[in-house]
């Protein structure tokens, strides 16, 4: 069986990670980029490429108009700062889950990975511990 080492994996956490997230809002003249206030939100899974969040604000979609985002989360001890652009919303409870693709390089796909590596390592300890 062959591996494809590009193909996207997507992280779904057993319990969702605090995080927050500014809109980033363009201005007229073209580097001319304004960020919102901060939001909460709660990261459900994570992948290389995209992310799903659950908040309780809403974010109003406009159709013609792209909604950017940068979130920042923390997965171990290395905040990772992320910019995406809202791809769809869904009401989920008492919010909103969104999907969002990410704009990344290279080493923004390998901090993501090495961060999960490292969070999932950190889980497994911890369940050990506690089954004992």
């Amino acid at each position: 069986m062959l591996y494809n080492r590009k193909e996207a994996f997507r992280h779904t956490f057993k319990n969702p990670i605090p995080a927050t997230f500014q809109l980033i809002v363009e201005g007229e003249k073209e580097d001319e980029v304004e960020f919102s206030n901060k939001g909460a939100c709660l990261i459900v899974d994570l992948s290389p490429s995209g992310i799903r969040i659950y908040s309780k604000l809403d974010i109003p979609k406009r159709p013609g108009y792209p909604i950017h985002l940068a979130i920042e989360v923390l997965l171990t001890d290395v905040p990772i700062k992320l910019v995406g652009d809202l791809v769809w919303k869904k009401a989920y409870m008492d919010g909103h889950q969104y999907g969002i693709d990410l704009k990344t390089d290279e080493k923004i796909e390998f901090q993501i990975i090495q961060e999960l590596k490292e969070r999932r390592r950190l889980e497994l300890i911890e369940t050990k511990k506690s089954n004992k």
